[in-house]
């Protein structure tokens, strides 16, 4: 009996696992850092859809504020051939956001549960101040 040594088989190639794609702040979609920008473009919504979902976290328990600031430092921009909106623009509707959302936290604040002093009067009063600051100064 003659028995031939079994050839090896060759398993056909697969291809090399692609990444799936990286949640990136957006260059051509953005009011203030791209952060909305970009997770609307990474799940194919409306980014407007994203961003009044920020605001109901902003308003509807203050942490929209913290996660929109932590998103704009581990998210990195992304890269491609979308040149970034010129800084004039961006820099006066960021100023505009920015000192809307210091008038709306100060305003929901004044609307929060009664406390006493400064607490209660003061702090809510400078937001609504530093906002009003904001949007209104000239560069």
């Amino acid at each position: 009996m003659d028995e031939q040594p079994a050839e090896p088989r060759e398993e056909p190639q697969q291809p090399p696992p692609t990444q799936p794609p990286r949640l990136t702040r957006s260059r051509s979609n953005r009011v203030i850092a791209g952060v909305c920008g970009g997770i609307a473009e990474h799940f194919g919504v409306d980014p407007v859809l994203i961003r009044l979902a920020w605001v109901a976290l902003i308003l509807f328990g203050g942490g929209g504020v913290l996660l929109y600031i932590v998103a704009w430092i581990i998210m990195p921009e992304a890269e491609g051939d979308a040149p970034p909106v010129s800084s004039v623009a961006s820099s006066d509707t960021a100023r505009i956001v920015i000192g809307a959302v210091l008038i709306l936290l100060g305003l929901v604040w004044l609307a929060g549960p009664i406390s006493i002093g400064v607490i209660r009067f003061g702090i809510p009063a400078a937001l609504v101040v530093a906002g009003a600051y904001i949007i209104l100064a000239k560069r």
